[in-house]
């Protein structure tokens, strides 16, 4: 197995995944609690998700290389996915092109990285073998096991999953969070990982101009809400606000409905832990920011999507929480559904963010205890 490099100022490649802001949401809380233990740390981030996701959420030092890192799935709507598209874009991307592998290998030796991340785009895993480089995969899913749960597409799919199932099965370490959808033996757990907070509630309500008084719901669709039209929340009490995060070009208010922009001076953690309650996908970063700020969730769930099962049972077992159909969503909740949902109690955590206990195992790894 190889060992982490000991370079005086540590450096550590994160290869992550561009599936939606999920993966790069919960590489932020990790480099965030790693950034806190170990201030001299130095990050490259090698992904397509846009830079200002990562200047938005870190007060850590980091160098972006855009790169296409992973196909994940094509998706139709926040709620489909495209398999057609995406096997035709996974049979281009895989096997990895060897000569672009061999260039990252040289280039992450140059940055004299000591540590290769992975979350969860195997690319990186590919990287760190050919350049010798301790490799620690991340996740609660891997895409073989994904893949492999499109029963129609059964035979199309299986040569990728075993190709990405052996990539996966090759990094030198393994850590999951919680809600995991296949534990593994060896792996290292930790509970559900999420960015923390900035500001109080009632400085992220005066910015948005809510009243007080007022309660305020955040409906999140992971920054993709173009099928969707909020003018039916318009209806809901005179003293419910709702604000959604990335469906506008640019931040605009109506009729108690604040649209945010996609990039917008809103950081999302604030919004979670500054809401009443919050309507969205149960997609990974979403349950985990919103399990750590205790609110109810009215949840969507996303047929056909293997993960998906998992989290929702987490949901159900672990927080306040309200099934809310993909219809309602789209024209607005009903009264009764939304009084339902606010009506249930809020929870005060305990337990601990999962991205400390990750950053501690990170840490052991770069002072050589494991």
């Amino acid at each position: 197995m190889p060992t982490v490099s000991s370079d005086a100022v540590p450096t550590i490649a994160w290869f992550i995944s561009p599936h939606g802001f999920g993966h790069a949401a919960r590489a932020c809380a990790v480099i965030e609690a790693l950034h806190i233990r170990r201030p001299e740390i130095g990050f490259h981030l090698y992904t397509s998700v846009p830079a200002w996701f990562f200047r938005d959420s870190l007060a850590a030092d980091f160098i972006h290389h855009p790169l296409v890192t992973d196909v994940g799935m094509v998706q139709r709507t926040p709620f489909k996915e495209d398999l057609p598209a995406t096997l035709d874009r996974l049979a281009r991307f895989y096997p990895c092109d060897e000569r672009r592998v061999d260039d990252l290998a040289r280039q992450v030796s140059t940055l004299n990285c000591r540590l290769l991340v992975c979350d969860i785009a195997p690319l990186g895993i590919a990287v760190g073998r050919r350049a010798g480089l301790a490799t620690l995969l991340l996740e609660n899913f891997t895409w073989d096991w994904v893949y492999a749960g499109y029963r129609d597409y059964e035979e199309a799919l299986q040569p990728f999953c075993r190709y990405l199932g052996e990539l996966f099965a090759s990094a030198d370490y393994h850590l999951q969070t919680r809600p995991v959808c296949r534990p593994a033996h060896a792996a290292v757990t930790t509970g559900p990982i999420s960015r923390r907070p900035r500001i109080d509630s009632v400085t992220l309500r005066r910015r948005l101009n809510i009243p007080a008084a007022a309660r305020m719901v955040v409906v999140t669709l992971g920054g993709t809400s173009g099928l969707f039209s909020f003018s039916g929340f318009a209806a809901a009490g005179r003293d419910l606000y709702f604000v959604v995060p990335g469906a506008a070009e640019t931040t605009n208010s109506r009729d108690r409905v604040i649209l945010l922009a996609t990039h917008s001076s809103f950081f999302h953690p604030d919004l979670i832990h500054a809401a009443d309650a919050v309507i969205g996908k149960a997609g990974y970063s979403t349950l985990a920011e919103v399990y750590a700020a205790g609110v109810p969730f009215g949840y969507v769930k996303r047929a056909g999507f293997r993960e998906s099962a998992i989290l929702e049972d987490f949901v159900a077992a672990h927080m306040p929480s309200l099934e809310i159909s993909e219809e309602m969503l789209a024209s607005g909740p009903d009264a009764g559904s939304l009084e339902q949902l606010l009506a249930l109690p809020r929870v005060r955590r305990k337990t601990a963010n999962g991205a400390d206990a990750a950053a501690a195992f990170i840490c052991r790894l770069l002072e050589k205890k494991i």
